[in-house]
């Protein structure tokens, strides 16, 4: 049967190792591209979750010998999103409670 290469974005994440656990393992996908930040751009997938691996099972072998790569549409989102963020009150608003005080 013929496998679908993937690629997982943002595969150092607890989700993103969840997706690396579950298309390893899957019959119809071979994770080929492991995409990470900027910080873990460049490392072995083993090495950029290095205590960091939150899952029970162990990182699958053939996808901890990839090298993650550098996810760009995630740092041009957030770019994006620091940029439109504004910056929070110097102080915050005062709720009051039901009662009025």
């Amino acid at each position: 049967m013929k496998k679908y290469k993937v690629g997982i974005i943002g595969a150092t994440g607890m989700v993103g190792q969840r997706f690396v656990l579950l298309t390893a393992k899957h019959p119809w996908f071979e994770p080929v591209v492991l995409a990470a930040s900027a910080h873990s751009a460049g490392k072995a997938y083993k090495d950029a979750v290095a205590g960091k691996w939150f899952m029970q099972e162990d990182i699958p072998e053939s996808e901890g010998n990839l090298t993650a790569e550098a996810d760009e549409r995630s740092a041009r989102v957030r770019r994006h999103h620091e940029k439109t963020i504004p910056e929070p009150a110097a102080t915050p608003p005062r709720w009051s409670s039901r009662n009025g005080t």
